[in-house]
């Protein structure tokens, strides 16, 4: 079902990621608690190049989760990435999580269009029904590129999780593949 592939954006390109773009800079990316604060997954621990590359092998390897790397497209830098997964096949759902780990490319629209693109990619190329995200509260930036192509907040998971000396609500949204091809269907005639 998973093969390579690359999508393209007015001003990025994913691309199945690769053993090759784990470097330096992806470890420092995921031990920068100014990028990872609010990636729950990732940002009380403590990363190596290593255990980065162990972890990009088991999602090529996998059959329910895709790894894409955000490509700026100007300078042909890999800025971040972008997840489908997991997967569940037999319900037609999945959850998409991102971070863009240069900086300098924050603000510009680049999450936002990523997400744009994994959505049609999943709608359309792997069949699926509904694909969720979590964000967690502060990440205004996040919710916004999620609420930008269509999602919508369907709970709140209060105190959900703890970071440094404090607790942080989850905002869970949704999107649905009819409500997406009705957002995507031209308008007028």
């Amino acid at each position: 079902m998973k093969a390579e592939c690359d999508l393209s954006g007015s001003d990025l390109i994913l691309r199945t990621i690769s053993i090759e773009d784990c470097n330096a800079t992806y470890v420092d990316w995921l031990n920068n608690p100014e990028i990872t604060g609010f990636l729950v997954g990732v940002r009380n621990h403590v990363h190596d190049l290593d255990g980065v590359r162990r972890f990009v092998q088991s999602v090529l390897e996998s059959e329910n989760a895709i790894l894409f790397a955000i490509v700026d497209r100007q300078s042909n830098r890999h800025i971040g990435n972008i997840k489908i997964g997991p997967i569940d096949w037999s319900n037609e759902s999945s959850h998409v999580s991102l971070f863009i780990g240069e900086r300098e490319f924050w603000g510009k629209g680049y999450a936002s269009q990523a997400i744009s693109l994994v959505v049609s990619y999943g709608f359309t190329k792997l069949g699926l029904n509904r694909l969720e995200a979590g964000v967690v509260d502060g990440n205004s930036a996040s919710l916004k590129a999620f609420l930008r192509n269509g999602f919508r907040e369907e709970g709140l998971m209060r105190r959900a999780f703890k970071w440094r000396d404090d607790y942080q609500d989850n905002r869970w949204l949704a999107l649905l593949r009819d409500e997406w091809e009705n957002l995507s269907a031209p308008r007028g005639a």
